[in-house]
């Protein structure tokens, strides 16, 4: 019987395909481009269009494999308990690749196989109603960094290939001034961000979620005006800044890295 020596490992609601008796994943192609909605308007005259949107829509997954064993009637248990595994909808498919495990959220839409006795070759295609798949750990953004100006800007690297919406934490040790006093944080690169008005004081602990779309002040919920920002892949600058007279904070940043 053959022997197929392979690491690739692929997951469905956190389960390893390779529980089903005889199964070898040997490949599984998630690098594909999601499929994307261009929306383009030709140029009065003049030749040529422009683009004004570019949304990505679905995302197909493909896994194939082999399943070996000893009787043609054995591959085809194995063949049934694969389908049992993989018969929810929207599950998680969790996928060793690059060093970290990416997450998409996806439905089985097709399997083909061929069947020749105790040997079977099979392709599952997965079709992922968002495009967008995660790493199943967050990664630091903005290792803890203590100020005192009233503007700075902070260098920081975006990995993946999505934007990153970061989870940004702001403490508080000194204050003075922080009477009606407002506090900003954004995307220095195009200044889209958060501005908090309220009376600021010496342990207030701010936290922005933009993913999630909450902006808290020691963990109860505040008013705020503005836009939740993100960042692209690669390098980027976070801003901050306040008309407070003097501060001692800390901020901090995480984010999950996403890709297409």
């Amino acid at each position: 019987m053959a022997i197929v020596d392979n690491t690739l490992v692929v997951k469905y609601n956190l389960v390893d395909l390779h529980i089903v008796p005889g199964l070898t994943i040997t490949n599984r192609e998630v690098n594909m481009l999601p499929d994307r909605n261009l929306r383009t308007y030709k140029l009065a005259r003049a030749d040529g269009s422009i683009t004004t949107t570019a949304e990505y829509t679905t995302k197909k997954i493909i896994v194939g494999g082999i399943i070996i064993g000893v009787s043609r009637q054995v591959v085809e248990s194995s063949i049934d308990t694969l389908r049992g595994l993989l018969a929810s909808n929207e599950g998680e498919i969790d996928i060793v690749m690059a060093g970290t495990t990416r997450r998409f959220i996806g439905t089985l839409s097709s399997m083909t196989n061929d069947l020749i006795g105790g040997y079977c070759t099979f392709t599952l295609e997965f079709t992922c109603a968002s495009p967008v798949g995660s790493d199943t750990t967050t990664t630091t953004l903005l290792a803890s960094t203590a100020n005192t100006a009233a503007g700075a800007s902070y260098s920081i690297s975006v990995g993946g290939s999505y934007r990153a919406e970061p989870y940004i934490t702001i403490t508080y040790s000194a204050i003075t001034g922080g009477t009606g006093a407002t506090v900003e944080v954004y995307n220095a690169a195009d200044n889209i961000g958060l501005s908090i008005t309220r009376t600021w004081v010496s342990g207030d602990v701010l936290e922005i979620d933009n993913y999630n779309k909450t902006v808290l002040v020691n963990g109860v919920s505040v008013a705020r005006s503005g836009r939740f920002f993100y960042f692209p892949s690669g390098a980027n600058d976070l801003g901050y800044s306040d008309n407070m007279t003097t501060r001692t904070m800390t901020i901090a940043a995480t984010y999950t890295r996403r890709y297409v």
